[in-house]
């Protein structure tokens, strides 16, 4: 990650996730995080994510596309795999990127 790149977080209002927003955003890149309330997506925003959105309700492929103007780095941070859960990579490139 290199200082003003955006860096997509999902599950950014967990655990791992809020640290993940302070470190990106400590790096100088952008972070933006998926959620699934708004809640943990506020939370995230107060510990410096640009923007959130809730997975559950929203199309965040869509409004990440959007947030960054069509100019996302395509790189991103699933902390689901810190839990072993397998996330599909190509899901965001291949939905909307």
């Amino acid at each position: 990650m290199k200082s003003g790149e955006t860096v997509l977080i999902h599950a950014g209002g967990s655990g791992v996730g809020t640290a993940a927003v302070q470190l990106v955003k400590l790096a100088g890149a952008i972070p933006i995080v998926t959620a699934g309330s708004q809640t943990k997506i506020d939370t995230a925003k107060a510990l410096g994510a640009q923007h959130g959105f809730n997975y559950k309700t929203e199309d965040f492929a869509e409004k990440v596309f959007t947030a960054t103007q069509g100019k996302w780095s395509g790189k991103f941070l699933s902390t689901l795999l810190y839990l072993g859960i397998i996330c599909p990579y190509h899901y965001i490139k291949c939905h909307t990127f």
